[in-house]
């Protein structure tokens, strides 16, 4: 998906970087044994508004849980990219970290490139943090998740593949 940007991006530090991946992957490691609450805890707080709220957030999470239990989900593989250059969101700021992961499910291989989106205030609070997967189907929902984002923007890709 490409949309070009008309604002100043930011450098992340090196160190800033490695923070990203650093929380990422304990989110995802804590999610993939089955522990969602930290997934949830990170999250950017438009996407509790976007899901009718925290706790309904929290429930669908479950669900998602209990799919993935039923059905033997197994995570193979999972790698995250470079975070990009920041940009500016009103009272933030937005970079995004692209992750290929390969999971099973019911015996069949699905392979996703995506990418996070993490958001932090301009003050330099801690990341939170959005799934990139709902803008496959509907592009448009990086705008209602971040409506100050001043777009254009350049995102990495974001696919869906079955392997088998």
């Amino acid at each position: 998906m490409t949309l070009c940007i008309s604002a100043t991006a930011g450098t992340l530090s090196r160190e800033e970087k490695n923070t990203l991946k650093v929380e990422i992957r304990a989110m995802y490691a804590a999610f993939e044994s089955g522990n969602a609450r930290v997934l949830l805890d990170k999250t950017h707080p438009s996407v509790y508004r976007i899901a009718g709220g925290k706790s309904a957030l929290e429930e669908s999470l479950g669900r998602a849980m209990v799919y993935l239990r039923k059905h033997r989900a197994k995570y193979i593989k999972s790698e995250l990219g470079s975070p990009t250059s920041t940009y500016p969101a009103g009272s933030e700021e937005v970079c995004f970290v692209p992750r290929t992961s390969v999971m099973e499910v019911d015996g069949k291989r699905v392979k996703t490139t995506g990418f996070l989106i993490a958001i932090r205030n301009l003050n330099g609070e801690s990341w939170r943090y959005a799934d990139s997967a709902g803008l496959v189907e509907n592009p448009k929902y990086l705008s209602v998740l971040l409506p100050e984002l001043q777009v254009p923007v350049e995102l990495p890709q974001n696919t869906v593949e079955f392997l088998d």
